[in-house]
């Protein structure tokens, strides 16, 4: 799934920590906050303690946190260290609070790498100024506050949440969402926890848990959580991914390994049970191509949180019961796959979906190799074409595919995601503007404008070998060249691939007259009902995928294959 891998500019520059928006480094997007007034009292120390952090499930350095009170105000103070590859960001903090919790002044200094940043705040009535050395002041309303990568001031939500979702503004002029409290009672490393839950949506969506007003763990779907000392078995009782469908009796999953350039993947072959003594006819088969970012065979994100729908593994039981055979694999580095995805390409992909539909043809009297197909979901739908034409398949199934070049993608869900965040137009075109430049310059291999920001230039660096050829493809181009079937599937509520990109493979499709297509209104990216379509729905325990849209995937393999 695209936003996974992407720099989605200004509100997701990085995924594996807590977004950044607004124009500066150290604003951060989610929400939080705090603020103190100051008094003549001596200070009382409210609560104190430190967070351990993890971005997809591993340590990730830590942070403290100190809070005081003095009269009517408080006084918020952490230092957290987060380490994102090779490099160390130190972020201390210190936020004065008043008696509403909102930041009437503070300091903030960033260290990362050679860099140093200091940023200050001060309260001008309703209006929170922030000042940085050799930029503008940002001038705007302010409820709340969060630094990038710091827990304590997401934490301030344990204070905050009530009975009712609670609209809030964050620094700077964005809306958040506090939802309402979800309470329950539970033992964590042998002690009775009050424990309530605190959703947080807008931009992104975040879990707070506290115990009674202690902020214990914070969670962005597994990419970035931070858990207190002292609660580390409430990771276990939050962050268990939901069970894996049970197979049915009438299908079994059998173990197979298959061969790439440089590792091997773990795969499962799935087929209908044979009766006992039935004749064996070989099958028609497809192989699964998963979208950007670490994902099992079925399709699940790595780590704790993430997107858990298990909907390559729902499909294949699905084809299974038509008769179709398929294939699932882990991604490199995944599972029960060796090597990894640092310094893939297209071509890349390609080679390893070619290999698969090699080792479909090598399954003697089980697989018939002239009939083989391939599914391919999100960044999965772009290899799919490419691979149809160079291993000679039967037939195409596009689910939520890119029709368009992918800076037309990433610039839409940036604009997506910065709308949603509060911007005004004119800061979103601003912003859009910006992008443009930025990936233009990517595909002609020229130097990143000057206005390219520090920890983007770090990212596109670090997958431009990827990213020059995604930038350089057109999937409507790649799409015309095929004459077998083809199945173009889209939601209605995918804020990542839109219907606009399903209408250019449809026009791209125009003269293949064994293409179909599939819009379901209510469905999001991984196929499932959602109410809103937001990020939210990613970490939704309860997503299902669509009983509908699997008989459609089912039905139209069976057809363009010949199943029995």
């Amino acid at each position: 799934m695209f936003a996974r891998r992407l720099v989605l500019l200004s509100v997701a520059a990085c995924s594996n920590t807590l977004p950044a928006s607004g124009n500066r480094e150290t604003v951060a997007a989610v929400p939080t906050a705090a603020t103190a007034a100051q008094s003549g009292e001596p200070a009382k120390t409210i609560d104190q303690g430190t967070f351990a952090f993890l971005l997809s499930g591993r340590p990730a350095g830590e942070e403290t946190f100190h809070v005081v009170a003095a009269g009517d105000g408080r006084q918020l103070r952490t230092k957290s260290t987060l380490l994102r590859g090779d490099e160390a960001v130190v972020t201390e903090t210190s936020l004065r609070l008043d008696a509403d919790m909102r930041v009437v002044g503070g300091e903030i200094t960033v260290v990362a790498g050679a860099t140093t940043r200091h940023l200050t705040l001060k309260r001008d009535g309703d209006h929170l100024i922030a000042s940085s050395p050799g930029q503008p002041d940002t001038n705007d309303v302010g409820d709340l506050f969060v630094m990038n990568g710091v827990a304590a001031h997401v934490g301030v939500a344990c204070w905050l949440g009530g009975t009712e979702d609670r609209e809030v503004s964050l620094f700077p002029g964005l809306t958040v969402t506090l939802g309402a409290v979800q309470s329950e009672q539970l033992v964590v490393d042998g002690r009775g926890v009050d424990l309530r839950l605190v959703p947080v949506s807008g931009a992104v969506a975040v879990d707070v848990y506290c115990d009674g007003q202690k902020p214990i763990l914070i969670d962005q779907g597994g990419a970035f959580t931070a858990v207190r000392d002292g609660y580390q078995g409430l990771l276990a009782l939050v962050a268990r991914p939901p069970a894996k469908p049970d197979l049915p009796p009438e299908v079994e999953d059998l173990p197979r390994t298959v061969a790439v350039d440089g590792a091997k993947l773990g795969c499962s072959l799935m087929v209908p049970r044979r009766p006992r003594g039935a004749k064996a006819r070989p099958l028609p088969a497809v192989f699964f191509l998963s979208g950007s970012g670490p994902e099992d065979r079925d399709e699940d994100t790595v780590g704790p949180g993430g997107v858990k729908t298990s909907i390559f593994r729902r499909i294949a039981i699905a084809l299974a019961r038509a008769g179709v055979a398929s294939l699932r694999c882990d991604d490199r580095g995944v599972g029960e796959s060796t090597g990894t995805l640092a310094g893939a390409t297209l071509d890349t992909y390609v080679a390893d979906a070619v290999a698969q539909a090699r080792a479909l043809r090598k399954e003697p009297g089980t697989i018939d190799p002239a009939r083989i197909g391939v599914i391919g979901h999100s960044e999965g739908g772009t290899v799919a074409p490419l691979a149809a034409v160079r291993a000679n398949l039967r037939a195409v199934i596009l689910l939520a595919a890119p029709g368009r070049p992918l800076d037309q993608l990433i610039l839409d869900q940036s604009a997506y995601m910065l709308r949603r965040a509060g911007m005004s137009d004119a800061q979103i075109a601003k912003e859009i503007e910006r992008g443009r430049r930025i990936y233009a310059a990517i595909r002609e291999g020229k130097p990143y404008p000057e206005d390219t920001r520090p920890e983007e230039r770090k990212q596109f660096d670090a997958i431009l070998p990827w990213l020059v050829g995604q930038l350089r493809h057109d999937p409507a181009a790649a799409v015309a060249k095929l004459t077998v079937p083809v199945l173009v599937a889209q939601g209605g509520k995918d804020f990542q691939v839109s219907r606009a990109d399903a209408e250019a493979l449809r026009a791209a499709l125009a003269r293949n007259r064994d293409a179909a297509f599939k819009f379901y209104p209510e469905l999001s990216h991984m196929f499932a009902p959602v109410a809103k379509g937001t990020l939210a729905d990613y970490s939704d325990p309860s997503l299902q995928v669509d009983p509908v849209f699997l008989a459609d995937v089912a039905a139209f393999a069976r057809k363009s294959l010949g199943a029995p």
